[in-house]
């Protein structure tokens, strides 16, 4: 019973609870009085369990909070202040590092440099991400944007086993009041992140540092690949492990839904070859950032896959299927065939484009790789008048 007297706990509100609940999709509301609502679990392996909220909160809520928090620990299988910190978590994101710590596994430290660099390079991921998440067209000019990101972000509680850190976002309540709300930037920040983690396991995977070029559009740019690469070169012996836990609010984006245990490399050898990769991508990114963009113009030949709109934006399925191929013609007048992936919005141009047969615009960084070419970082995507 110690856990359960534990601060956090008791930090939680009703609101925040209910809020937990009824966004979970595992609850059920059931029968309501005039004081008190009942929750009927949808768990496996507890379908019968029922939970009891009352409608307000009064002065045996310190009690009913407790109740709560236990029995939830109970169907999820975890610590009663681990269950109280994934409620508190209902209105953010929060990305867990996890690093090995030094020799003695009962001390579960690290190096007070270790930990600088590593709070240094989550800040500069955080901030160049807002940069590029603001407005491609002033991302030298946009500081402001990766300023005002750093200082929404938390640091959050460390944890035991290894040493890990958790970098907390906050993130706007869903207002619902269409079928395609616009993902919050806070919530983009951090899936460019963890995505830019995922393709940089894939890269080093494939000893393919063209995997993070082509991918900078919803990935890594360099500068954030940059902050990367610094750390390794400081600590080459670790291989800091991420996960992701999305707040329910906002439904995260399939490719990086299920994002855990993430690892640029799992192997020593990997791991040397992986900081050989990452400086082949970024010296790539480097030189592919400082190079003009370029106008394709054309129609819309392929789309990956034509489903309907509404649904692609309303549900878990947000985020996939963005990849097209135009053909056209380069701001020089020279025939090509170009794939790109499109933001979300964009995507939907592209659709009603391809829809009507008329001829799109899209702006960005012309990446040519044998006879594949390719737009990065696209943007102004527009459709052209007959």
């Amino acid at each position: 019973m110690a856990d359960l007297d534990n601060p956090i706990i008791q930090s939680i509100g009703l609101e925040m609870l209910t809020e937990y609940i009824t966004t979970s999709g595992q609850w059920i509301k059931g029968d309501a009085t005039s004081n008190f609502t009942v929750y009927q679990g949808r768990i496996s392996g507890h379908n019968d369990v029922e939970l009891i909220l009352p409608l307000r909160e009064s002065s045996d809520w310190p009690t009913r909070v407790k109740d709560a928090v236990d029995l939830l620990s109970t169907v999820y299988e975890m610590s009663p202040v681990e269950m109280a910190r994934t409620i508190r978590a209902i209105d953010r994101d929060i990305l867990l590092e996890r690093l090995p710590a030094d020799e003695d596994p009962q001390e579960s430290t690290i190096s007070l440099k270790a930990a600088n660099q590593s709070v240094t390079m989550l800040t500069k991921l955080v901030g160049s991400a807002a940069v590029v998440e603001s407005n491609p067209d002033l991302e030298k000019q946009n500081k402001a944007a990766a300023t005002e990101m750093i200082r929404r972000a938390r640091f959050g509680h460390t944890f035991r086993g290894s040493f890990g850190f958790a970098v907390e976002m906050p993130v706007p309540e869903n207002p619902k009041i269409s079928a395609a709300p616009e993902l919050p930037r806070e919530r983009r920040v951090m899936q460019r992140i963890v995505r830019g983690i995922k393709l940089a396991h894939q890269a080093v995977t494939r000893e393919d540092p063209d995997v993070l070029v082509v991918g900078a559009t919803t990935g890594f740019n360099a500068s954030m690949l940059s902050a990367v690469l610094a750390f390794r070169r400081a600590f080459p012996e670790m291989n800091p492990e991420y996960s992701v836990r999305w707040t329910p609010r906002w439904a995260a984006e399939t490719d990086v839904k299920n994002a855990s245990g993430l690892m640029l490399a799992r192997r020593t050898s990997s791991q040397r070859m992986g900081a050989k990769i990452l400086t082949e991508a970024l010296k790539e990114l480097q030189l592919l950032e400082a190079r003009k963009d370029t106008t394709i113009t054309g129609y819309v030949e392929v789309l990956k896959k034509k489903i309907d709109w509404s649904i692609y934006l309303g549900d878990e399925t947000r985020g996939v299927q963005r990849t097209v191929t135009i053909e056209g013609k380069d701001d020089r007048g020279k025939d090509l065939r170009v794939t790109t992936v499109l933001p979300a919005n964009d995507y939907k141009v592209a659709l009603e484009a391809h829809d009507k047969n008329m001829r799109i615009s899209v702006k960005g960084k012309l990446v040519r790789k044998g006879m594949k070419s390719t737009i990065v970082s696209p943007h102004n995507v527009e459709i052209l008048p007959d």
